[in-house]
């Protein structure tokens, strides 16, 4: 049956239609892989201070008018930094903050579009345009503020990354574009950060645990994982800890969990500033579990 030229407009135009519905698919079903596989932690350059990852800003959000505690941890460890104000909270986005004895690096996973609000969002809370210079092949802003700082941000494969350490831009970008390979510490952050619990505090053990008890704990971990949840009106997180095969089990409350408990809460306390601690511990078979309640 001989169609139409209607009939062959119609079906072009579906054809079409089809045509850019698939390859509106294949994008979407791109870019989510590319933000799957993109992850901030493999961007760390040496091993840092301190590693504060926020996955549930929602979360947080409704929670803060009920919890002082968690308005004060934030402000504490937060950067005077336009992408995570305590008081603009309802805007953040999923991110992780890194510290280092330099100073701190934002990063955060997004789409290409979720990356062109921010840059509109960055452009807007500032007074001057940005200057974009190249590093290394990236291209990257660096927003002028008060106090002669600039904030330097770039966006580059699914990552978002800004810090007021020029440094610490370029060292991050060498990273990404594999001039560096990973420290076995970053690794071990990388199973440890896997998590979507509202908030997250990594720190390493060699900060938190005297020579005798790092002796014991060490081999099996060196990073120590705050995964904060909010339960009855409280921030508190829930610890999982290896016993030491060098002791007797006999010994192995006096000599190693009690001394752990209480070094643990000696040296929690000040990385936790106007956060009250109650720490308990107790024993099973094979590990020691460490429950936080932060008040």
């Amino acid at each position: 049956m001989k169609r139409s030229p209607r009939d062959m407009a119609w079906i072009l135009l579906l054809a079409a239609v089809a045509f850019m519905g698939i390859r509106a698919l294949s994008e979407k079903i791109r870019t989510a892989q590319a933000i799957d596989g993109a992850d901030p932690i493999a961007l760390i350059i040496e091993p840092p201070k301190a590693v504060l990852r926020l996955h549930q800003p929602p979360t947080l959000q409704l929670m803060m008018p009920s919890l002082p505690a968690v308005e004060r941890l934030l402000r504490a460890y937060l950067p005077e930094n336009p992408l995570c104000q305590p008081e603009r909270i309802g805007e953040w986005l999923p991110f992780t903050l890194v510290y280092y004895p330099e100073g701190e690096v934002w990063m955060a996973a997004l789409t290409e579009r979720e990356a062109k609000q921010l840059w509109k969002r960055l452009d807007a809370s500032h007074s001057f345009a940005p200057e974009e210079q190249t590093e290394l092949t990236i291209p990257v802003r660096y927003y002028p503020e008060r106090g002669k700082r600039f904030l330097g941000c770039y966006y580059q494969q699914g990552i978002f990354v800004a810090s007021y350490n020029r440094q610490l831009v370029r060292e991050t970008i060498k990273q990404q574009l594999r001039l560096r390979t990973a420290d076995t510490a970053v690794a071990e952050l990388q199973a440890l950060a896997s998590t979507t619990v509202p908030l997250q505090l990594l720190l390493p053990t060699e900060r938190l645990f005297p020579a005798e008890a790092l002796r014991e704990a060490a081999p099996a971990r060196r990073w120590l994982s705050l995964s904060f949840f909010f339960n009855e009106g409280n921030l508190c997180c829930f610890q999982e800890w290896p016993l030491p095969t060098s002791l007797p089990d006999s010994l192995v409350a006096t000599h190693w969990l009690e001394p752990l408990r209480d070094s643990l809460s000696l040296r929690l306390q000040p990385l936790l500033p106007g956060v009250r601690i109650e720490l308990e511990a107790t024993q099973e078979e094979k590990s020691a579990y460490f429950a936080f309640k932060a008040h």
